[in-house]
């Protein structure tokens, strides 16, 4: 038996019928499979002539009287109505051989399928069945159809036999053509016969080709001498271009080369017999061609093929617009990861390394270096493969116009010598404004360019580099059909001009918002090319003109160039600090070359390097703010309305001017961000400029949404402008950084006590003793040293270094400083502060532990809450304002008294806040910080500002957690600047013992389930080999913790249009929390709406509360994704919002769930057993850094089956192809002149707005050495 089957799987099937071979037991087995078969499907076998297509999977059987050659197997099921026809059964796929088929999700009657260019899925449920059948029980084909026609196929003579077979088994016919036009480049198809030569190259022989449906054709190879065994090529089946090439390689490349080829080994097949039963039965002796070309037998015209697609066409015109779909580039650019054996290289890495702990690497899968010498080979190889694929494409003439630039410029030295604007003798005029606006989002623009050849070159190509989604750009001109991006320079000849002219059209059609640029190239038959730029903006209602930095040869106002009228009012303290952290350029200049050379931080010199931080940090802010530059036609109005409430607000003393502000400027972008967040003020004058003074104005950013801004003018700069209620004025804008924020930080700088707080001299330090607790405390052995150490007491007049508290996620951070902080107050004069780096943190200590603790019976311990006086009232849970600092009314915060401070044992409050306290150093005998990873040093430092040497100070975090964004370096480096990092590696490259003793690693997990753990270190800490404890946390008893719900929707811009609604997500979500409230499992206690947390950005999070106030789920608890830290839930549901459409668009760039996998992991490491994601599975593994971690989220949930609906599959969520191709050239090694050729454009091409990067966050560092320490404290000792 065994042996039977492996002579089944060499031979092709299409001449297994013989019964005289060995395997009759098995023939006779499968006559029996055959009739059980049958009982349910009921086949046909026809023609093209007895049978009537009604779609492309659906026919009519006819009774005709003709000889059919049999070559469409139907099949339905058994009862089925006659009027829905038969499904007809396509020849199963050679490669993937799975073990049961499945229907294709993206097949559409009358369509086919949407999504894959070589669909190997079936088109029916009857064909998955029939391939299914005929895969277990080793079925051919032929076989199959004969024992439907009761027909052995014993015709004779054997070769009559053998072309029969053929014709009933592919169909189509044979044709001779050309050989010499069929190795041209690119490939011409000419036809060949006994009455048809070539007439250019009449002695040059044919070449068999076959012809089948779609007028697709495969090239029939002569037989090989030297093999006697005939085999498939191993590229075929995976649909791969040959290595080899097609004359060296002597394996069959195609299913009908094989037939062909057997047929001639066995059966004495000649090649004239198969074009003769073409012609004898009525076949076509033509080629028809995909644009209508072709003609009869006696018509030699060329045709262009395609090798890459196997499609031929019957013009240049055809051919070159061919080359510009996505499907041709799709398929040059198809990388060969079927022909890999090992993991693909990191992306963005461009020198390939042999890791030197491969066996025990820290980073898994995500590990940036080899971890063979085999797998370093195959690295190497990747991106040469991929040169020789763009080679062998280039000779072939298969590169789309783009990518003939694309090549000649990475031969080229220069850019110059590929593309210009200009070129001598050449002129281009256009009649219309090169860059247009529109309002509305269907919108349609035509550019008429008029180009003047002075020399009389002739205009050989016309051709539109640029393609995007939601715009369709087109070539119009006489003759041309409609949507060309490729056109011949003959079309668009003027004739009877004094110089040579031509008149191109390029026509615009938009359906989304958006801004969209298109490079039209000019090609004269030599480089470089004259290139034209275009754009086009839809969606702007009044665009702004937008000066961009490059044309501001100026200095920016400032109080040295301009006369600044000052409009804020500033308390003396305010205007002493911003006169004393002022800089001049040259200081400016010189700190930068100090922050670039790396200087180590160190006792001395630790002032002056925050200082020069800061500095630095505040000039990329300016900058980039700079960039922001406006000017704008504003309207004045005494009265304010916001979008989002629709009321009315007036500014006693002030007005409102009303501004227009660049439409992509969200608060996801880097501007965005600053301006929602970092700028106060702007510097204003009128247009044209009266004189050199400009006023300073405040920035409304509680009204200003992604298109507006609000301004608030004084009445003296309105009197001095001449303006009044409802007037219009022209401005210049320049928006500004709150410099009072880096002010405070200077000042905390300088406040400090004592800088060795900060940078502790390790050998003159000492250990806390321990002290004994006096109350049962449940924590485990290192929750009790950190304990031990913050409680101690120091035995003698030496300073106690600051504690540092590492631990993942759920390892009982803030637990143990609560803890501790209960137990330091039961020592005399002892006074803790606590501070972390959000609200909602600080929130946390006081409604989970200090209320609960006060409430059993410990008044004692009443803690303070202090909260910034801007605090949102409403946002404050009741519980927490119990123990704030309230206004005479209740209704606002305030700031604690001298008093106030004294009475209470614990103050609760934030890093920025406690520059307010305003006590003496030495107030609190403990300062302990969480979340430190998370906030800047001058930040951590600010509490610091209380401490002496006496003061203990811990510092508790996780630096994989969300940071704070720093604009002076990269994303990679901003973790770098928190004081937690800086002391651990401080403490780690310290050589005295005691500083190992200074910082504890936590590793015992409190919060999560056992199940989501592994998931979360694999891809957010970069391996599985970290040994963290189970928490004991019990899973659902039916369902698995980990969840997706598939849910694209139509994201629309709120009425701000400041964020993003998805509405469909709004009523999937409001499913979920219904169901899992009703099934809420009994091991997780009472029942609770508060243990559901719902988590998303934006407007989404008000709409969501609304909707579920409606279902009476008003407790159940919903938030933004920066409020999340230091919280936890039994059940956490993340709203991704985004869909491919959505973020493709210009306003949605830079977004927290696609591009930041620090804040991702905080998020779902706040669930304790079940994580559910809804949202669009398309755009999550295709955009920004965290594609990677959602494609094995998704995966993951596949495997388990928890994925709604619950019918999808992976390879129907991959990126389509258009994306792909749209990252092609960030994605693929070497392609670095790509974008050097698309430089000056890079922001206006990539629309995307995010990062391609590697797997996960993890491997940013790749040397974390903090991680090290996880791992060495988790691994088991020897």
């Amino acid at each position: 038996m065994v042996r039977n089957k492996r002579l089944l799987t060499r031979l092709s099937g299409y001449f297994f019928a013989n019964p005289t071979f060995k395997g009759q037991e098995l023939l006779s087995k499968q006559m029996v499979l055959l009739d059980r078969f049958q009982r349910e499907l009921e086949f046909l076998v026809g023609c093209s002539v007895c049978t009537e297509p009604l779609d492309e999977s659906t026919y009519i059987w006819q009774i005709i009287d003709h000889q059919c050659p049999g070559e469409i197997l139907l099949a339905r099921v058994k009862g089925t109505p006659p009027h829905q026809g038969w499904r007809k059964i396509r020849r199963r796929p050679i490669f993937p051989k799975p073990r049961n088929y499945r229907l294709c999700q993206f097949y559409r009657r009358g369509t086919g399928c949407t999504r894959h260019d070589q669909c190997t899925f079936a088109s029916s449920p009857e064909e998955a069945v029939v391939w299914t059948f005929e895969r277990q029980n080793y079925i051919p084909r032929l076989w199959l159809k004969g024992e439907v026609q009761n027909s052995s196929y014993h015709w004779t003579p054997e070769s009559q036999r053998a072309v029969e077979k053929i014709g009933a088994e592919f169909g189509g016919y044979f044709q001779e053509i050309c050989k010499a036009c069929f190795e041209e480049s690119p490939s011409q198809v000419t036809h060949w016969g006994p009455k048809l030569v070539c007439p250019q190259h009449p002695y040059s022989g044919p070449i068999l080709v076959h012809v089948a449906s779609k007028d697709q054709l495969v090239v029939i190879r002569p037989k090989p001498r030297r093999r006697n065994i005939l085999e498939y090529c191993n590229y075929f089946p995976r649909g791969k271009p040959c290595r080899r090439g097609a004359t060296a390689c002597t394996y069959a490349h195609s299913d009908v080369e094989m037939a062909v080829w057997e047929a001639e080994a066995r059966d004495h097949l000649r090649r004239p017999d198969l074009i003769r039963t073409t012609l004898q039965s009525g076949g076509r002796p033509g080629i028809s061609g995909r644009d209508g070309g072709g003609g009869p037998a006696s018509s030699a015209r060329p045709q262009v093929l395609c090798q890459a697609c196997s499609v031929f066409y019957g013009s240049q015109v055809s051919f070159k617009n061919h080359c510009f779909s996505p499907e041709h580039k799709l398929r040059l650019s198809y990388d060969q990861a079927a022909l890999w054996r090992h993991r693909r290289p990191v992306l963005g890495v461009s020198e390939f390394k042999l890791c030197p702990r491969k066996d025990i690497c820290l980073y898994g899968d995500v590990c940036i270096k080899a971890h063979s010498l085999e797998e370093l080979q195959e690295w190497i190889l990747r991106p040469l493969t991929i040169q020789i694929s763009e080679v062998t494409a280039w000779k072939h003439g298969l590169l789309f116009f783009q990518g003939q630039l694309f090549y000649d410029y990475q031969e080229s030295d220069y850019e110059a010598l590929v593309k210009s604007r200009l070129i001598h003798d050449i002129t281009i005029h256009c009649g219309q404004p090169l860059q247009h606006q529109e309002k509305e989002k269907k919108s349609q623009c035509s550019w008429k360019l008029i180009i003047h050849s002075k020399n009389r070159q002739p205009l050989r190509h016309v051709a539109l580099l640029k393609q995007h989604m939601g715009a369709k750009f087109s070539l119009v001109g006489p003759g041309l059909p409609p949507g060309q991006l490729y056109a011949q320079g003959s079309k668009f000849r003027v004739y009877g001009a004094a110089v040579m002219t031509f008149h191109v059209e390029v026509h615009m059609e938009c359906i989304t918002p958006g801004s969209y640029s298109q490079w039209v190239a000019f090609d004269f038959g030599h480089r470089p090319v004259l290139v034209q730029k275009l754009h086009m903006q839809v969606g702007q209602k009044e665009a702004p003109e937008i000066l961009p930095t490059s044309s501001l040869k100026m200095t920016y106002w400032n109080s040295g160039d301009h006369h600044v009228v000052t409009s804020m009012d500033r308390t003396a303290e305010q205007t002493n600090l911003l006169a004393k952290y002022n800089v001049s350029s040259q200081e400016l200049d010189s700190f930068k070359l100090t922050a670039s050379a790396n200087i180590p931080i160190t006792l001395t010199n630790y002032r002056d390097r925050m200082h020069q931080f800061l500095y630095v940090e505040e000039d990329a802010q300016q900058q980039l703010v700079a960039r922001l530059k406006l000017r704008v036609q504003g309207s004045l109005s005494s009265k304010v309305q916001t979008s989002a409430m629709g009321m009315k607000f007036e500014a006693h003393g002030k007005s409102h001017f009303k501004g227009q502000i660049p439409c992509s400027l969200t608060p996801d972008t880097d501007q965005g961000f600053l301006l929602s967040r970092a700028i106060s003020t702007a510097y204003v004058a009128p247009i044209p400029a009266r004189d050199n003074q400009v006023y300073e104005v405040q920035v409304n950013v509680k009204t200003e949404t992604e298109l507006t801004v609000w301004l608030l003018l004084p009445a003296h700069c309105c009197s001095a402008l001449g303006l009044e209620d409802g007037d219009s004025q022209l401005m210049e804008i320049q928006f500004q950084i709150d410099k009072m924020v880096f002010s405070r930080r200077h000042q905390a700088i300088d406040a400090l006590h004592d800088e060795r707080v900060v940078v502790p001299d390790i050998p003159a330090c000492s250990l806390p003793s321990p002290t004994l607790s006096t109350q049962e405390i449940f924590c485990n052995a290192k929750q009790k040293q950190a304990i031990s150490y913050i409680t101690g007491t120091a035995s003698e007049s030496r300073q106690v270094p600051p504690l540092l508290i590492y631990g993942p996620f759920g390892t009982g951070k803030t637990y143990t400083l609560a803890w501790a902080a209960l137990e330091v107050i039961k020592q005399p004069n002892a006074k803790v502060l606590i501070c972390t780096h959000t609200e909602s943190a600080a929130d946390v200590y006081i409604r989970e532990y200090f209320h609960v603790y006060t409430s059993a019976g410990h008044p004692e311990a009443m803690p303070l809450r202090v909260k910034h006086i801007e605090s949102i009232f409403h946002e404050t849970d009741p519980t927490t304002l119990q123990y704030c600092c309230l206004s005479e009314d209740g209704c606002s915060f305030r700031f604690p008294t001298q008093d106030e401070l004294e009475q209470h044992p614990i103050i609760v409050t934030t890093t920025t806040a406690s520059h307010s306290l305003h006590v003496p150093p030495g107030f609190f005998s403990h300062i302990l910080i969480d979340e430190a990873a998370q906030m800047l040093e001058c930040e951590a430092i600010m509490p610091l500002a209380y401490a002496t040497q006496d003061t203990r100070v811990a510092l508790a975090g996780d630096h994989l957690q969300s940071t704070l964004k720093v604009f002076s370096v990269g994303d990679r480096k901003s973790a770098d600047h928190s004081l937690f990092n800086r002391l651990f590696q401080y403490y780690q490259q310290e050589t005295h013992q005691l500083a190992s003793q200074c910082r504890i690693v936590f590793h015992e997990n409190y919060r999560t389930t056992k199940t989501i753990i592994p998931f979360v270190l694999h891809n957010f800490y970069g391996t599985s080999k970290i040994l963290i404890k189970d928490s004991g946390i019990p899973d659902h008893p039916w369902q698995f913790p980990l969840m997706f719900c598939c849910v694209s929707g139509t994201p629309e811009k709120d009425i701000s249009m400041t964020s993003w609604l998805n509405k469909d997500e709004i009523a999937e979500v409001i499913k979920r929390v219904q169901k899992f409230y009703q099934d809420w499992d009994c091991q997780w206690g009472s029942r609770d709406q508060k243990q559901i947390c719902v988590v998303s950005h934006g407007s989404q999070v008000k709409r969501l509360k609304e909707e579920l106030r409606k279902k009476q789920l008003e407790e159940v608890v919903v938030e933004n994704s920066e409020n999340m830290p230091g919280r936890e839930f039994r059940v956490v549901i993340l709203s991704t919002i985004h869909t491919q459409d959505s973020l493709l668009s210009n306003s949605a760039t830079h977004l927290e769930f696609f591009n930041e996998p620090r804040l991702l992991n905080t998020v779902m490491t706040r669930a304790q057993s079940r994580l559910v994601v809804v949202g669009d599975p398309s755009a999550l593994c295709a955009f920004g850094h965290c594609r990677e971690i959602w494609k094995r989220f998704i995966q993951r949930t596949l495997e388990q089956g928890n994925i709604l609906p619950s019918f999808l599959k992976m390879e129907d969520m991959e990126p389509s192809s258009l994306l792909c191709l749209a990252w092609q050239n960030r994605m693929d090694t070497g392609t670095t002149a790509r974008e050097d050729l698309e430089e000056e454009d890079l922001e206006e091409e990539d629309n995307y707005g995010v990062v391609t990067s590697q797997a996960s966050d993890a491997i940013l560092c790749a040397d974390d050495s903090i991680l090290e320490e996880l791992l060495a404290e988790t691994l088991p000792r020897n």
